[in-house]
């Protein structure tokens, strides 16, 4: 048998595997051969070669030959230890029944994860099976093009991180400004952009992300002697930062990831690409998932970390319910209500152990927030009511009113420092008086697009009616025609009142300049052009009169800043050309249209139809009992507002 055995012939050796590959190659996932010290293909490709600095350490065959003296003596004294190999002792009972209950779930939840998760409690500690190598790359370090990593002269960078401290995170107060200011100013300390081939951890990579956004932000909001190039500018920003860090690279969740994700939400809401700012806001909720943010698990957490959990999670609620309803689409239900709400206190007051005493007689800059989410948490709530577009019944005016009686609420029970008679008063003068109000407008405003959201309808159904020209005909009005009339007195007003607060803003330290309130300006001018086809708002308000030139200035002071201005004042013009067409039309006898002041001229007929109407339909197209409204669908949530966006822009 032993013969048998000698006869056969020996198997080749097996390949020497290399101990270490540098890290270009290991980078790149290509094959390296070792060589010091520079392997064959950096060396071809004339590129530094590196090692990780363990790798490169030689150990003496003196140090060997103790170590595996003290192996040798360590296994003679453990017991169960022997020639056989080293035995693992059996859990207990006791042992195995408190591994269980801590991985306890249930079916539905027992993921592979779980099951993972369980196993490595099973497991008794240094007895696991021999450890596998990982083929993924390392998470602590990322080796990139160091031309990413990029930030403009410091006067230039701290005069637009200035603006977003001022004007942007008291509406939106995302990030810990505290610590990235350390962060910041940590940047400028180090001079190791000098390399080119220079090895950044992941946090250095994020921290160039993130601060990139927030320059694109800081320009967007910025008081420049350039606003012509403000887009331009913002968008070298954005797109750096998308270059170091794009949204689907981010495979390890964390806070700092979630807080990228909404500071890239935040920038795209100035821009036409509302499908990609929709996408951003599903990853950031996503990401903030998965690290347990929504399950408010915070034993153990500081203070700080605590907090900015609490803020971030209830800051993707509210760009959520935001970024739905500026586009037009269906507000995903979360549950936000489990995670309690960030204590309202300044970041720099924050403590590693409890809550340190308030600044006296100084509001946190933070209230606000907690303001905003009850305000957009009626969006969430009012996905529940479906308003038809043909008529609104009782129940569904009903609700409608009382998530307006909910805004009413809000807005009456502001702190003292965020009411306009009090901000007004020359005891709060200071270094946040600007900054008190600036979240004073932005909350009418918030509250305006909310108001104006819920109660449009209305408009839009009383605007159809006496838009017919047998309006008049209609028989007398029942008690709830006089709601639905009393609704519409309501939503004009809230019209007015946010044309005025708009234009006043124009002439505030600190400007409002969003996305929301372009979308609100807009809104209100549609609800004024609509509202002046109802004789009874018509006489009452002098509608649309110089509200809607108003609304011009507030849309061309945003030219600079956001996409769809022009777009915006196209549709509007058009509005008010259909509404005057319509106007023209119910007041001249049947057959006649009034056409400039040379008196009544024929209707053409379909055949003699002009083909260039400018909006003007002919009698045909009119329907005499049909809908006039075909081209100003007030039912939509953009209410028709064509953004004019391509698949190029889009990035498909």
């Amino acid at each position: 048998m032993s013969s048998d055995l000698s006869a056969l012939p020996e198997p080749s050796p097996k390949r020497r595997r290399i101990a270490q590959s540098c890290i270009a190659c290991r980078h790149k996932k290509t094959r390296c051969d070792s060589l010091r010290p520079a392997c064959s293909s950096c060396r071809a490709k004339g590129l530094s070669c590196e090692y990780e600095q363990d790798s490169l350490v030689a150990i003496p065959a003196s140090t060997l030959a103790r170590i595996e003296a003290r192996l040798s003596k360590l296994e003679q004294l453990t017991p169960g230890f022997s020639d056989e190999g080293p035995r693992r002792a059996e859990p207990s009972k006791h042992q195995h029944g408190d591994a269980v209950n801590d991985g306890a779930c249930a079916v539905t939840e027992t993921s592979a994860a779980v099951i993972i998760k369980n196993l490595k409690h099973a497991v008794p500690s240094g007895k696991a099976a021999s450890p596998t190598t990982s083929t993924e790359p390392s998470h602590g370090t990322t080796y990139i093009n160091t031309d990413s990593l990029w930030l403009p002269e410091r006067p230039e960078a701290d005069i637009l991180l200035e603006s977003y401290a001022r004007q942007v995170y008291p509406l939106f107060p995302i990030l810990h400004l505290p610590t990235l200011r350390v962060n910041y100013n940590r940047i400028w300390q180090t001079s190791q952009l000098s390399n080119h081939s220079l090895r950044t951890t992941s946090e250095d990579v994020l921290l160039y992300a993130t601060l990139n956004m927030i320059l694109a932000l800081g320009r967007l909001n910025s008081t420049s002697n350039e606003p012509r190039k403000c887009r331009e500018q913002a968008m070298t920003f954005y797109e750096r930062a998308r270059r170091i860090l794009t949204l689907d690279a981010i495979d390890s969740p964390s806070l700092e990831t979630i807080q990228y994700c909404l500071l890239t939400t935040q920038y795209l809401m100035f821009t036409s690409r509302f499908n990609r700012c929709h996408s951003a806001i599903g990853i950031a909720i996503r990401a903030a998932q998965c690290i347990g943010l929504d399950n408010a698990v915070e034993t153990g957490w500081s203070q700080p970390k605590r907090e900015m959990a609490r803020r971030v999670w209830h800051s993707c609620m509210l760009f959520e319910r935001l970024v739905c309803s500026l586009f037009g689409r269906r507000v995903t239900s979360f549950t936000d209500s489990a995670v309690p709400l960030p204590i309202p206190i300044d970041d720099e007051n924050f403590s590693e152990d409890g809550i340190s005493p308030r600044l006296q007689n100084l509001p946190s800059v933070t209230v606000a927030f907690e303001i905003s989410l009850n305000i957009f948490r009626i969006i969430e709530d009012a996905r529940w009511i479906t308003v038809p577009k043909e008529h609104i019944s009782l129940d569904e005016l009903t609700a409608v009113l009382r998530l307006s009686e909910r805004l009413d609420r809000i807005q009456e029970s502001l702190p003292a420092h965020l009411q306009f008679s009090t901000i007004a008063d020359n005891s709060l003068r200071g270094s946040r008086h600007d900054v008190f109000i600036l979240q004073h407008v932005a909350i009418m405003i918030r509250i305006a697009h909310v108001r104006l959201l819920l109660l449009r309808s209305c408009i839009l159904e009383a605007a159809r009616l006496h838009s017919s020209l047998q309006a008049e005909a209609s028989s007398p009005p029942r008690t709830t025609d006089r709601l639905r009339m009393e609704t519409c007195h309501i939503c004009v007003q809230a019209a007015i009142d946010t044309i005025d607060l708009l234009d006043e803003n124009l002439r505030a330290p600190l400007r409002v300049m969003s996305c929301i309130a372009l979308f609100t300006a807009f809104s209100a001018a549609t609800v004024l052009i609509a509202a002046s086809l109802i004789p009874e708002l018509e006489d009452r308000y002098e509608l649309p009169g110089n509200r809607i030139t108003q609304v011009m200035n507030v849309l061309t002071s945003h030219r600079w800043q956001i996409d769809g201005v022009a777009s915006a004042i196209e549709h509007i013009e058009q509005y008010m050309k259909t509404v005057d067409d319509i106007k023209a039309r119910r007041v001249a006898p049947r057959g006649l249209s009034i056409s400039g002041s040379n008196g009544p001229e024929p209707i053409p007929n379909k055949a003699q139809a002009p083909s260039d109407t400018s909006g003007i339909h002919d009698e045909s197209t009119l329907g005499m009992q049909g809908d006039a409204f075909f081209d100003f669908d007030l039912s939509d949530p953009l209410w028709d507002l064509d953004w004019n966006v391509t698949a190029d822009s889009l990035g498909l």
